[in-house]
């Protein structure tokens, strides 16, 4: 039987670098069997990470396929939500999933509370992702976080706030994916990993932990190529920096001087630079390596 925990109770014990996180998934073990269940040739099987970089170094993933290239759209992942996720209707939180593929899928979800009825997909109505996976050249075969938006109303199908114990993924829809269409079949594969509740939409700029400090700490530029700057009235204490996952990759980050910083190192991504003042107060801001 599944346990139930609130998100709030969790959330109090987990610290990332500006928001609260509940990992649901991570698919470092090999779950039960009978755990998942999959619909209309979809398959899936527990392999090593293939494409590890800065954004998802973890050991293993989840890699997905069409066991007969001939999947409908509705083809699924059921993957159970255990504990049980309680989330009230004053509550707005965001699914996190990270994903790689060989192209640009057309990616949807269905959030299913304990008192709905199973549902496969027999009907259009699934979630769309708020951002795309970006194929553009360099980009392919690169891990890359999708956020859907957990609401309630009539945007939010099946699911109700409440219990949330399953989550349908549909990993090829592909009615919006024109023109390449559908990506996956039995010889080419896409992958999920980290499957994640977030308190905050990571695709919007983060907020700073003083507000104070937004006025004294410039961090710029926001898109980087190489070497990014760090201005401020304040003295720093320390200035470092995480993927997107909250891994501290500071050690791929050379300190040129006193407030210039290059990260030509690190692969294309999404980071997250903290810079910490004399007095222990920080700010995060984000920032995209190019």
């Amino acid at each position: 039987m599944m346990k139930k925990i609130t998100l709030f109770t969790l959330l109090t014990f987990i610290t990332t670098v500006s928001f609260g996180q509940l990992e649901l998934q991570s698919f470092e073990v090999a779950a039960d069997a009978e755990s998942f269940a999959q619909a209309s040739s979809i398959g899936f099987e527990y392999v090593e990470n293939p494409f590890k970089d800065d954004n998802n170094d973890s050991d293993n993933c989840l890699k997905i396929s069409s066991t007969d290239g001939a999947h409908a759209w509705w083809g699924l992942i059921r993957i159970p939500v255990d504990p049980v996720v309680t989330i009230s209707a004053a509550e707005s939180k965001f699914l996190s999933i990270m994903v790689n593929y060989p192209a640009q899928p057309d990616l949807a979800v269905r959030l299913l509370g304990s008192g709905v009825a199973q549902i496969n997909g027999t009907n259009p109505q699934v979630l769309r992702a708020l951002n795309q996976y970006d194929s553009s050249e360099g980009k392919v075969n690169t891990w890359q976080e999708i956020v859907f938006e957990i609401k309630d109303g009539p945007d939010a199908f099946a699911y109700t706030h409440g219990d949330l114990d399953r989550i349908v993924f549909h990993p090829d829809v592909a009615d919006r994916n024109e023109p390449s269409g559908r990506v996956i079949s039995d010889v080419v594969f896409g992958y999920i990993d980290n499957i994640r509740i977030l308190d905050e939409n990571p695709l919007t700029a983060l907020s700073v932990e003083n507000i104070s400090l937004e006025d004294a700490i410039s961090i710029y530029p926001t898109s980087v190529a190489s070497t990014f700057k760090v201005k401020t009235t304040q003295t720093i204490n320390n200035v470092s920096l995480f993927n997107i996952l909250g891994k501290e990759v500071s050690k791929n980050m050379v300190n040129l001087n006193n407030e210039a910083y290059d990260i030509s190192s690190l692969v294309t991504g999404v980071y997250i630079v903290k810079v910490t003042v004399d007095n222990g107060s920080f700010m995060t801001k984000k920032i995209i390596k190019k």
